[in-house]
């Protein structure tokens, strides 16, 4: 208990500091805002319809954008493990991929993909992408290189081997860049949203932005810090039920 207390001691103190500096300073009050002001609109937005449907659809763009970029990511990353002609072909593709900067491909995938959902979904996707992607292929490289040789001198087949060995193996390492890849799909979605949108927290931001309303914008935030928690959260379920799993296939 006295560990918990210690942990909240600093974010108390500075959110006193920063009330106070507030309150008697109109300069950081315009440009920082308070504390007291942004949980009072944060409190009011919640009762807001509109705010929930901006969460909700921050959320659907970022979880599809995750799920199908960590998808994709993961199946190239076992298709170079598998061949390494592939592997040739893809590598200096995939180095001009990770060489581009997401914020480049926006008014692209705008006007492939409209303002709507499907943009910022691929914008989310693509940031996941190439992270899953070395992932994926680091772990099953080194799955591989501690059991390749012992299960082919078994006469172990290969695909009994990916499903026993390779994808228990890696699997760790793919949810370890999955909990990396929650930042990057909400960065992906909000940096679809901020270019060009109706909906979402990156509209929400961009507008009180635009209004010079520091509160606003905080809450924006706060709602995409509350976004990345609970993706988390979800993530920490789904590592505990797969990780007896992995467990059981080494085991066996």
């Amino acid at each position: 208990m006295r560990h918990i207390i210690l942990k909240f001691i600093p974010g108390i103190i500075l959110l006193l500091l920063w009330e106070y500096a507030a309150s008697h300073d109109k300069s950081v009050l315009f440009f920082f805002s308070s504390p007291g002001k942004v949980i009072a609109l944060l409190c009011k937005e919640l009762q807001n319809a509109g705010m929930w449907h901006n969460i909700s659809v921050t959320f659907m763009e970022a979880s599809l954008g995750l799920i199908i970029g960590t998808l994709l990511g993961t199946v190239v990353g076992l298709l170079i493990w598998v061949n390494d002609i592939i592997r040739k072909m893809l590598e200096p593709y995939l180095l001009i991929l990770g060489a581009i900067p997401i914020f480049a491909l926006a008014p692209m995938l705008i006007i492939w993909f409209g303002i709507g959902l499907m943009s910022k979904v691929f914008m989310a996707a693509f940031s996941v992408f190439l992270v899953a992607l070395a992932q994926s292929y680091e772990g099953t490289k080194n799955a591989a290189e501690k059991y390749t040789l012992f299960t082919e001198s078994l006469g172990i087949s290969r695909m009994k081997m990916m499903y026993k060995i390779i994808l228990p193996g890696s699997l760790q390492w793919i949810l370890s860049g999955l909990k990396m890849n929650i930042g990057l799909a909400l960065l992906g979605a909000f940096i679809g949203e901020f270019v060009s949108s109706t909906a979402g927290l990156g509209f929400y931001i961009l507008r009180e932005g635009s209004l010079f309303n520091t509160t606003g914008v905080l809450v924006g935030i706060i709602l995409l810090t509350c976004l990345s928690f609970f993706f988390n959260l979800v993530l920490d379920g789904v590592k505990k039920y797969l990780l007896p799993w992995v467990n059981y296939q080494k085991s066996n």
